[in-house]
């Protein structure tokens, strides 16, 4: 859904692109870049506090927000869901290299040694 006044009927391709909740227009952040590789996509706030009989601790329970950390930061509320592969804002902050994002896979591993020799040599009967 665009964000902006829908009885405007020139929309800029940025606005066009940008999903509720974001902190600025998409687009607008480094090229190439998603939400998804942001520091601000995806957070946890503390809900509430729960007492264990048990062990007679207290301990905090959090709660996970798949929307902008930026934006709650400046609206002072928490907004929609964001998609991962929406396009990065000006706010774009990348991820630390050791964390993966939701759009990146782990390396597949090779289950078998390499071996330099051609094939014909390798599988000879």
């Amino acid at each position: 859904m665009a964000i902006g006044n829908l009885d405007l009927t020139d929309v800029s391709k940025e606005q066009a692109q940008t999903e509720p909740g974001m902190a600025h227009f998409a687009g607008t952040g480094p090229k190439g870049k998603t939400c998804g590789h942001c520091i601000f996509w995806g957070y946890k706030k503390v809900s509430g506090t729960k007492f264990n009989e048990e062990t007679g601790e207290t301990y905090e329970t959090l709660r996970a927000y798949e929307g902008c950390k930026k934006y709650h930061q400046i609206a002072n509320r928490h907004g929609p869901a964001i998609p991962a592969a929406s396009l990065s804002c000006k706010y774009f902050e990348d991820k630390p290299s050791e964390q993966s994002t939701p759009l990146q896979r782990p390396a597949p591993t090779r289950n078998k040694s390499f071996d330099p020799r051609p094939r014909n040599q390798r599988f000879r009967v």
